[in-house]
This record gives C-alpha cells, structure tokens and sequence, in this order.
C-alpha cells in the first residue's frame, strides 16, 4: 500500500477523533490533490463525526506553496494535525520542513521480498532525516499485514518480524521505532487495495472506512494507529 493511502487514512482517523487535518501533498505526483478533488479550487473532505449531534472535522490538502502562503492563516486557525505526503526522492523536500517535524512514518511490508527491499532503504532514510532534524521520532509501520490463527502463518511472521529488526538497528537512534503488529498494523484489505476506485467511477471523494460485516478493518486500524501517535505527543 502507498505511503499516499497511508497519509490519507491517517488524516482521516485524527479527523474522526475530532481534528481538523492539513494534508500537505510535496509527492511531486500530487495524487493527495487528484484523490480528494472536488473541483479546481478545492482538495478537501468532510468526515462526519463518530459520535450523533457533534459536527465532524475537514481534512484539507494543499501543496506546499499553499502551505507556504497562508500557514500563519491555519496556525491561527488552531490546525493541531498536519500530516506531510513527502517526495519519495529525500533531497527533493525541502531542508525547512524536515525541520518541523514531529513524527516519520515509513510504512513497509513483513514478506521477504518487502524487507530485503526495503530495509536499506528505510535505514538511510532514517539517517537523512537525523541530519535535518534531531528530534523527530521515526517509525517503520508493518501495512499489508497478513494476521492468521494459522500457527504456520504465526511463525512466519514472527521469523520475518525478527528479520526485519535484524536488518534496521533500531537501538543505535533512541527516536527509531518499529510498530509493533500486535499493538498496530495495516492489515490487508480489499477496501485500501482499490481505494480510488472513486476517481474511475467519477463519483466524490471518499476514504476507505466503509463499514463491511459490521466492521471497517481499516478504520480500525487506523483508529489504532493515530491513538498510537496521540498517546506520544505529549511525550518530550
């Protein structure tokens, strides 16, 4: 699943624990812009609230120019969440807001094509992160998460968990964290696979929180994920 999902689906669940969310959208695809389009002017979503009778949050996406222009607007505005889709390239994001943040989330997969991918990957990029700003804390976040009764696929996971930790250190920078997949993970769905199905059937943006069997899987793990980040901000 793209980092894009992930940054969009976590504005969303911060919006239904009652934030208003700035998406800002740096990728230079500027698919965040694309998938909460509603005309030329406005890139917004209403996400009602969980609880009847209360007013629900907006998440707003702007890209960085947009940002740049009126920040002093939406920080006076009271924006408490602002959630960055950032260019895959790290020298292409800009030095200055690197600087500003907060909390790095690098989502990748527990499958061994995933990690021998990706580990390296995910390493140096911690590493470019820390030249710029020495007091983010950085997470690597298990998504397509494949959880099963089955003892085999129980086992796999746990060697390939184990893996995963033996290929990033993730005790040489005290601020590098990996989710632990019984606390949180993005498990596979079929609603974030073809999420943007929107766009093809021309119809308004919409996330990916539809209730199926009287559940949204992912709404719940996203839910578990922000409540993750929530519980950290008031940490120094």
């Amino acid at each position: 699943m793209p980092k894009t999902t992930v940054a969009a689906h976590l504005a969303g669940a911060f919006a239904l624990m009652g934030y208003d969310v700035i998406l800002l959208d740096i990728d230079p695809q500027r698919n965040l812009k694309k998938l909460f389009q509603n005309d030329e002017d406005d890139s917004s979503f209403y996400v009602p609230s969980l609880r009847p009778g209360q007013t629900g949050r907006i998440i707003l996406v702007l890209n960085e120019k947009e940002w740049e222009d009126d920040r002093n607007e939406w920080n006076d505005n009271d924006i408490e969440i602002v959630i960055c889709d950032c260019n895959p390239t790290f020298e292409e994001n800009s030095s200055d807001l690197v600087k500003e943040f907060d909390y790095c989330v690098i989502p990748t997969t527990l499958n061994p094509l995933g990690i021998a991918k990706n580990s390296d990957v995910i390493q140096r990029t911690f590493e470019k992160i820390r030249t710029k700003n020495g007091k983010a804390q950085m997470h690597v976040l298990v998504n397509c998460y494949n959880e099963s009764s089955k003892k085999s696929t129980q086992k796999r996971n746990s060697l390939l968990l184990d893996l995963l930790k033996e290929q990033i250190d993730f005790d040489e920078d005290k601020k590098v964290y990996l989710i632990d997949p019984s606390i949180c993970a993005i498990h596979r769905s079929d609603s974030l696979y073809y999420w943007g199905m929107h766009i093809v059937e021309k119809k308004k943006p919409q996330l990916a929180f539809e209730i199926h069997g009287g559940r949204s899987v992912p709404g719940d793990d996203f839910l578990k994920l922000a409540d993750y980040f929530h519980g950290r901000f008031e940490e120094p």
